[in-house]
């Protein structure tokens, strides 16, 4: 029997904000990847959040910050060695300002592999090979005193994430969310 897993002092944070992009002109295969952003303002230790178009390995990715220069810096344990080529790309910081201090009953879920059939007509049995995990997703029920005097602030940010979220599914791109201020 396995035995369980227990959380203990586990910090959680979540994004309080996000900064605007900058452009990414190059991203190098090697390892560690190395990003080229003129005048990026970058400091080591920061978590960005990369958009990225030709290297989708690190599309919608968020990285930490290392061996930052005026105009480069490095993808803290990203080997990309391997990778799709660099066509284009942004890099936002992200500000992880808001900490999850009274979660309880936290579980996840997902990051089951499919797998891939591989059988050709020539084959006498079946063969496969693994395939993609799916998305992992973590849930928790909050001890919230609506007391904080918080309460407006927790709705519309709920309501803001949930009408981003929409706006993406319909196909609208960050800048249109930006222009009905869903950022």
């Amino acid at each position: 029997m396995a035995s369980p897993i227990v959380w203990k002092n586990v910090a959680v944070s979540m994004q309080s904000a996000i900064a605007a992009t900058t452009s990414i002109t190059g991203i190098t295969k090697a390892n560690p990847a190395v990003a080229t952003s003129t005048a990026h303002g970058l400091a080591d230790g920061d978590i960005v959040f990369l958009e990225i178009q030709g290297m989708r390995q690190l599309d919608q990715k968020a990285v930490r910050v290392a061996n930052k220069t005026l105009d480069t810096f490095e993808c803290e344990g990203i080997d990309s060695t391997l990778f799709d080529t660099f066509v284009s790309g942004t890099v936002a910081k992200v500000t992880l300002g808001t900490s999850i201090s009274t979660a309880t009953n936290i579980s996840a879920s997902g990051g089951e592999v499919d797998v891939i059939d591989t059988t050709t007509i020539h084959d006498g049995q079946k063969s496969q090979i693994p395939g993609l995990p799916s998305a992992i997703s973590f849930s928790m029920e909050n001890i919230w005193d609506a007391a904080d005097g918080e309460e407006r602030r927790y709705r519309k940010e709920i309501r803001t994430t949930l009408l981003h979220e929409l706006g993406h599914s319909l196909g609208w791109e960050e800048a249109e969310l930006e222009a009905r201020h869903l950022d």
